[in-house]
């Protein structure tokens, strides 16, 4: 998935959207392994909020106007990773529809507000595109 000024922002978004799919397909769904899982999700959440934190700077650093807006959805976003790692520890939640549910958000959150961000510095006098090797 493309963005366009940043590759690191780039590298995040494939790296983050593969690893969900990488642990719904790895994780052991045993009760055995429940904290193991768990430590591997305490590693993605660490993954996800980084990325949030990287492209709230860049954003900052652009003087994008929707930063505030932004960061809500970002919010939202980390409200509802720590809500669902609370329900898989007290085993309120399935580790599957865990998994699916936060790449879904994520999923949509990229072709949302970041596409928004995207157009926006599309739109920039002066803005030429980085180059994705």
């Amino acid at each position: 998935m493309q963005f366009l000024h940043d590759p690191q922002i780039d590298r995040d978004h494939d790296f983050l959207i593969n690893r969900f799919s990488d642990l719904y397909g790895t994780l052991c769904w045993e009760a055995s392994e429940h904290t193991a899982n768990l430590t591997l999700l305490e590693e993605l959440k660490t993954h996800v909020f980084g990325h949030f934190t990287r492209e709230e700077a860049e954003m900052k650093t652009l003087s994008f106007p929707d930063l505030a807006q932004h960061h809500r959805a970002h919010q939202r976003l980390r409200r509802a990773f720590i809500k669902g790692l609370q329900n898989l520890e007290s085993n309120r939640a399935s580790l599957q529809e865990f998994l699916l549910n936060m790449r879904e958000r994520f999923l949509t959150h990229i072709v949302t507000w970041d596409r928004a961000f995207e157009e926006w510095l599309a739109l920039q006098p002066g803005y030429v595109p980085t180059t994705h090797a």
